[in-house]
């Protein structure tokens, strides 16, 4: 389906594809603390996300500002299964994960139940939450960025709409993910305040390809869910992912 343009998205029209000393210096006026575990309660339904049943609000990879009151987060899960945990974190905070390449089976090990083949066999998710330790801050406040490479040369960044919650291609308008985040009644002040929801590589043909090459053997996703305050960078929680 064809997603609506995005207003914000010429506005900032930045990423974080700097130096590692570059982002260092962006980030280390603010208190940034980079942890594994459950999401802001702010972004949680109950037991559960607001995205749907059976989503678990744990074993996140979470970049919080404290300065600012972002919370940053991303999760690789099997679809409709297990949680994956990081087989290693980089001293620049980049957690590696190896997930299950090809498409989504029946795997009673990994609490898969069922098949299906227009899906990958696994999922990312993302949370960004926003004014929390008292900020006046919520989602329009800051830009945020999801930059998704494959296999190291083919990037789309994606560009949150804060009001639609849709996430769009900066590259393809016609792609994008998102605006079904609150299948759990949400107040209004949630909804303005917290992005959140699971992503699948059968939604996003048209950037990476279709399934039976975006998810073959060996090929790898490096993803970014990025803050911006106008150009400055305030936040990145990094991801990459190896398809085994």
């Amino acid at each position: 389906m064809a997603k609506p343009a995005n207003p914000v998205s010429n506005a900032q029209n930045v990423h974080a594809d700097l130096p590692e000393q570059a982002i260092d210096a962006q980030l280390h006026k603010y208190d940034i603390v980079d942890s594994f575990g459950t999401v802001d309660t702010s972004a949680i339904s109950g037991s559960q996300m607001y995205y749907g049943d059976g989503n678990s609000p744990a074993h996140f990879h979470i970049e919080q500002n404290n300065t600012l009151g972002i919370q940053l987060d991303l999760k690789e899960h099997y679809r409709t299964g297990d949680d994956i945990t990081a087989s290693s974190v980089g001293t620049d905070g980049t957690a590696h994960f190896s997930v299950p390449a090809g498409t989504q089976v029946v795997d009673p090990a990994h609490d898969v139940g069922g098949a299906r083949p227009d899906r990958s066999a696994w999922n990312f998710d993302y949370v960004v939450a926003t004014g929390l330790n008292g900020q006046n801050t919520d989602l329009s406040s800051f830009t945020f960025k999801l930059e998704v490479t494959q296999n190291g040369t083919n990037t789309h960044i994606f560009d949150l709409n804060p009001a639609t919650h849709v996430w769009i291609d900066e590259a393809n308008p016609t792609v994008g993910f998102g605006g079904d985040d609150f299948n759990h009644p949400a107040s209004a002040s949630v909804q303005a305040h917290v992005a959140e929801n699971s992503v699948n590589l059968g939604y996003l043909a048209g950037a990476f390809g279709p399934l039976a090459t975006s998810t073959a053997a060996g090929t790898t996703y490096d993803i970014k869910l990025e803050a911006f305050d106008h150009t400055h960078l305030v936040g990145m929680v990094h991801d990459a992912v190896l398809l085994v």
